[in-house]
């Protein structure tokens, strides 16, 4: 038996790099170390990607990560590249377009009476490549943006009125067409 839930809702975007600056002490460091999960940067389940909350709720979100970001709210199917005006300094076999990375987050809740079963995600596709974090575990990097693809989940989802966070990062490094791949 298959059940299927849209996750095109209630994402969360930041467009272009974000740069993880290293700890200036050893804690954080050696905890990200000795564990397959991020603790810190836009992988990791306490990175605040909350648009317009400068840690104004430190009450309800008081462990996590300050940041400085501009994040919005966006749906799937969600295409940052094309905001862009068209450039002819840009490649012109990508449509003069500029490629860059970019993060998409989105926070949701399993219920309990799904334990016991295989948990997958299905991705229709992420232009040019991605890499996939689950509550800071990387789950898999893929590399075709024309081929969907999907991610077990099973070992690192939390169940019950626990959050978790999945993180994407686009990185359009290697392109599969020739034209503008939206």
């Amino acid at each position: 038996m298959s059940i299927k839930k849209s996750f095109n809702s209630g994402w969360r975007f930041f467009d272009g790099e974000i740069k993880q600056e290293m700890p200036s002490y050893k804690g954080p460091a050696y905890i990200q170390a000795k564990t397959e999960r991020y603790r810190i940067g836009p992988a990791s389940i306490f990175y605040r990607d909350i648009p317009d909350d400068y840690g104004m709720r430190k009450q309800v979100y008081q462990p996590r990560e300050l940041t400085a970001e501009r994040w919005e709210n966006v749906t799937l199917p969600h295409d940052y590249i094309i905001k862009q005006e068209p450039k002819e300094t840009n490649n012109n076999a990508l449509g003069f377009f500029e490629y860059h990375p970019a993060w998409y987050r989105k926070h949701f809740e399993v219920d309990e009476e799904y334990k016991g079963k295989r948990i997958t995600l299905y991705f229709e596709g992420v232009t040019a490549g991605c890499e996939v974090y689950l509550n800071g575990a990387h789950m898999l990097n893929y590399h075709s943006g024309f081929a969907p693809f999907e991610v077990d989940i099973t070992d690192f989802v939390r169940f019950g009125a626990n959050e978790n966070v999945l993180a994407v990062h686009s990185v359009p490094e290697n392109f599969d067409s020739w034209w503008y791949a939206g």
